[in-house]
């Protein structure tokens, strides 16, 4: 057994991994979760989780321009261009509200204003991403667990 792939119930605890439970994405979901949802539910979570990481990078380019004194032009750069390809991959995939914030991150990074009035937008802009992007998957978890619910109350019942 390799000594890299052993990690102390210390470290473990300080991490936030108890008994078991490993983070499985950004925000904090834990994977024993997806065992409880039905299959429809766990093929949207893992979409949704799948665009994550590009909201952090975004995030992270965000914070990056905004504390920058230089090469604001390269981060602008990639802002819009994450943006603009965010945009197009979420409107393929039918999250269309999604899809406009990140159509309003990629105008914002193309207009021209000052650097403080462009990053409280462009953070907001984020933010509202962020927000939309955990509202989809609680909205998600929640409605697969009212139908699973109505489902067993069903089965319940007709038994009876």
């Amino acid at each position: 057994m390799r000594v890299s792939s052993v990690i102390s119930s210390d470290t473990a605890l300080a991490k936030g991994y108890a008994r078991g439970s490993v983070r499985n994405t950004v925000f904090g979901y834990l994977s024993h979760m997806a065992g409880k949802l039905s299959a429809n539910a766990q093929q949207r979570i893992a979409l949704l989780q799948g665009y994550t990481t590009n909201v952090g990078r975004l995030n992270s380019l965000v914070e990056q321009y905004a504390n920058g004194k230089t090469g604001l032009d390269n981060l602008n750069a990639s802002i819009k261009r994450l943006a603009s390809q965010m945009k197009i991959s979420l409107m393929g995939v039918g999250l269309d509200q999604m899809s406009q914030l990140c159509g309003a991150i990629e105008q914002t990074a193309a207009r021209g204003s000052s650097q403080p009035q462009k990053a409280r937008t462009l953070r907001e802009h984020v933010g509202s991403l962020k927000f939309q992007m955990e509202l989809a998957i609680r909205t998600t978890i929640r409605d697969d667990e009212e139908t699973q619910a109505s489902k067993k109350k069903e089965k319940a019942s007709g038994q009876s």
